[in-house]
């Protein structure tokens, strides 16, 4: 027991943080300030949410302890500085250890007694942690539990005795979800990770290829350290290039471990344990340590009158029409936040209890370096459709130039479309758009020919036709100015008029 809580504990903790206006950061180790590194006590198992403004982690003999391993929260201002770190209600017993691993959407993974647990944030704060699944009960222990970027993998270390006096070992695994969300037995992540060695910690950057873990194998500079290896086939587990100490600018001759980077690659935050406790430091990340660039898209979904919802938020690859990541937003505000790796095209659609789905895209297939965006999105809800109207545009339904037939990778969006008309009964005017560019009388007959291809689509995925009329518009109704490409962008439209 004792070595098994000598090893739980064993080492440094990393966290991730994100660069924020005024905030700098160095390339020597800086600790973080007394708001998280309290006095007395200890502090490790850190979790970050996933716009990284709230800092979860593990603490031991602090002041405010509950009882045992307690998990504490602080939340990050616009000026960077991070709150007093408090004891978080509802996950804390004054006889058992809890610890959080990860935390992706409103869902966290946290440790208690040697398993991995799972609780959900809810309008009332963090819902009673449960056993994820008995499929990943294997070893000893599980921890440091983290879910991939699409929630459909989650990669974690599992603790194993030693048989005929051999040594434990620690090591890396990976459990994926099937069709219907289960679980599946966990593999290793084989033998170019795994050694005789302790390894723990595993961090996948959101760019998919990029895994930070720790390590006391040959090569180290003491103890645990810190490596860094690239995922060679996206669509294997087992298939790493050779991990690489991250080297002195990052590891010392103390425990370093628990290593995780910041969304746009530039930071990293971690903990050394110094004069016999732990303490968090943040440091900037060597170009050459970096993972790849990413798209960061955050926002609000909402309803028309400005109310927050509680949604689910879909990404999908436009090319292939596979979902490639799925987020809840947050039940008190509707925020979410979604990382994805650059260089393909992809569709993202929102759903929320009685509400009209709605759609937009994101093009990443020429995009090389990092960037940021705030998507707001607002949802019509059904009952708001007696008495009024409603016009939806159609983000995802896409034409060659000049064209009006409907290219393959509309086909998630229609069908969507096609399932709430019939869920409902709502009765639809499908109506095209275009620019100015060209005669009236072109772009009279190219906007009913795309509003007719899209009803006609409809009407194929199972619409009643009854309910279903279409008209072409033209160049008569723009919704920006068409003196500027963006303008006449968003006049080139088909949109759907809803009726009850």
């Amino acid at each position: 027991m004792k070595t098994e809580r000598y090893i739980l504990l064993f080492g440094t903790l990393c966290l991730v943080t994100l660069s924020l206006g005024a905030q700098s950061f160095d390339s020597v180790p800086t600790p973080l300030p007394p708001a998280i590194n309290a006095m007395r006590g200890e502090t490790y198992g850190p979790a970050l949410s996933a716009d990284q403004q709230t800092l979860y982690f593990t603490g031991l003999n602090r002041a405010d302890n509950l009882g045992l391993e307690d998990i504490f929260s602080s939340t990050r201002n616009s000026q960077g500085e991070w709150s007093q770190a408090l004891p978080v209600r509802g996950l804390n017993t004054p006889y058992t250890n809890e610890a959080p691993m990860s935390v992706y959407g409103r869902t966290m993974l946290l440790f208690r007694e040697g398993r991995i647990m799972v609780s959900e944030k809810t309008g009332h704060g963090w819902s009673e942690p449960k056993p994820i699944s008995r499929t990943l009960t294997i070893g000893g222990w599980q921890a440091d539990a983290m879910l991939t970027r699409d929630g459909q993998a989650m990669l974690f270390a599992a603790f194993e005795r030693g048989d005929n006096g051999a040594r434990p070992s620690i090591n890396l695994y990976v459990a994926q979800r099937d069709s219907s969300g289960r679980w599946q037995k966990p593999v290793s992540l084989g033998p170019t990770i795994n050694t005789e060695a302790i390894e723990r910690s595993p961090y996948l950057h959101p760019d998919g290829r990029t895994l930070y873990f720790c390590s006391d194998r040959t090569g180290t500079l003491g103890g645990l350290d810190v490596w860094r290896t690239t995922r060679l086939n996206e669509h294997s587990w087992t298939e790493w290039s050779e991990p690489e100490n991250m080297g002195p600018a990052i590891n010392t001759p103390l425990q370093e471990c628990w290593y995780k980077i910041s969304n746009d690659g530039l930071y990293a935050l971690y903990a050394v344990k110094g004069q016999g406790k732990h303490q968090l430091y943040q440091i900037a990340l060597p170009q050459d340590k970096r993972p790849g660039p990413i798209a960061m898209i955050s926002g609000h979904l909402r309803d028309e009158d400005g109310h927050p919802l509680d949604g689910m938020i879909y990404w999908e690859d436009l090319e292939t029409g596979e979902r490639v990541g799925q987020i809840a937003t947050d039940p008190e505000d509707g925020r979410f936040f979604v990382s994805l790796p650059l260089g393909k095209h992809y569709g993202y659609y929102a759903e929320s209890r009685y509400c009209f789905p709605q759609s937009d895209h994101l093009d990443l297939t020429r995009q090389d370096t990092s960037l940021r965006m705030e998507k707001d999105i607002t949802l019509v809800l059904y009952q708001q459709l007696h008495g009024c109207d409603k016009w939806l545009r159609l983000n995802n339904v896409f034409f060659d130039v000049d064209r009006s037939h409907i290219l393959p990778t509309s086909e998630p969006e229609l069908r969507r479309i096609a399932a709430a008309i019939q869920q409902y009964g709502i009765s639809v005017i499908v109506e095209g758009h275009t620019d100015n560019t060209g005669s009236d009388e072109h772009n009279q007959a190219l906007s009913q020919a795309r509003a007719e291809s899209v009803r006609l689509a409809l009407i194929r995925l199972g619409c009643n036709p009854e309910r279903l009329t279409a008209q072409g518009f033209g160049a008569s109704r723009p919704v920006a100015d068409n003196a500027t490409p963006e303008g006449r962008q968003l006049n080139r439209r088909v949109e759907l008029h809803l009726k009850k």
